[in-house]
């Protein structure tokens, strides 16, 4: 009877040590709505971009040049949308519009100062962060869902619903090739055709 338990016991013993490797040996899987980012993005980047904007009154395109810096950001236009050509200069403070034949335009507000120059419904100084596929820290996320290698795939910021559909490997970072954001009767579709780290 002794010799019967103590086989009992030791093949007990044994099954819940296979039991206990099985289980160590399983990782767990990544829920991608909590994931959160591998890495943050670069600070000082310029990128170039087709930038295509549909309201209730217009649609068209742009290409963009921007480089942003720690001093801020400059950002070259190009096309028939906001009648030719233009140059923005500004930061979190302040903006600065430039038009061939033009007086240069200011203002410590970049967003009503685009929407006044050009029509164009634009939330600058949040688009130096969703560019880089990062939410603005600066303000409230509202949601916000990432694939399992922690890139973004969907913000609700600032009432934008922005949806990442492409990336690119740029050095070590995951940065965004396609982007599309809408706010009631505004899309912008970004296709960003080049990054580079400053």
């Amino acid at each position: 009877m002794k010799q019967y338990t103590c086989q009992s016991t030791r093949a007990l013993l044994i099954s819940l040590l296979l039991m206990l490797l099985v289980g160590c040996s399983q990782t767990p899987s990544i829920t991608t709505k909590t994931n959160k980012p591998l890495l943050s993005a670069p600070e000082q980047w310029s990128l170039k971009a087709k930038l295509g904007i549909r309201n209730e009154n217009e649609s068209g395109s742009v290409t963009l040049d921007w480089q942003q810096t720690d001093l801020g950001y400059t950002i070259n236009i190009q096309g028939p949308l906001g009648q030719g050509n233009a140059t923005i200069n500004g930061n979190d403070d302040f903006i600065v519009i430039e038009q061939a034949g033009k007086s240069p335009l200011y203002s410590n507000d970049a967003s009503a100062l685009i929407k006044a120059t050009f029509g164009w419904q634009i939330p600058i100084n949040d688009l130096k962060f969703w560019l880089r596929g990062i939410a603005n820290s600066e303000q409230p996320v509202d949601s916000a869902t990432y694939d399992a290698s922690g890139a973004l795939t969907s913000l609700e910021q600032s009432r934008w619903i922005l949806n990442y559909s492409g990336y690119q490997t740029v050095n070590q970072w995951q940065l965004p090739s396609k982007i599309r954001a809408t706010q009631d009767s505004t899309q912008l579709t970004l296709i960003i055709r080049a990054w580079q780290l400053l």
